[in-house]
């Protein structure tokens, strides 16, 4: 499903669906969005895929920390950015695949 917003809203979630704290991220046109891990630091990172205007299409990045999701394309997050293809398919070639238990441990082996 193409993403609609272009925030991210941090749980529990009330009955109308809003988050306990809603936090702005800037990006262009996004098409696609996946958790990422770009810089291998223990916070979950945002890569997006979309539109950058004039034909150009990129996956761009932004990253996690103690305060968040960077809000703004920046030096620090800008290394990440990708270049790509249009493409018909929801999540292209250039998305990052991350692993989720490089966040949260898989529970196994206890009964």
């Amino acid at each position: 499903m193409p993403p609609d917003v272009s925030e991210l809203r941090l749980g529990p979630f009330s009955a109308r669906g809003r988050g306990q704290s809603d936090h702005h991220v800037d990006l262009s046109e996004p098409r696609a969005i996946a958790v990422a891990d770009h810089d291998h630091d223990r916070y979950p990172d945002l890569a997006s895929y979309g539109h950058e205007g004039d034909g150009v299409y990129s996956t761009t990045a932004r990253l996690g920390g103690v305060k968040g999701l960077d809000r703004r394309s920046d030096d620090r997050n800008r290394a990440y950015t990708k270049e790509a293809d249009q493409t018909d398919r929801a999540t292209p070639d250039s998305m990052p695949e991350a692993d989720l238990t490089a966040f949260y441990p898989l529970c196994v082996g206890r009964i």
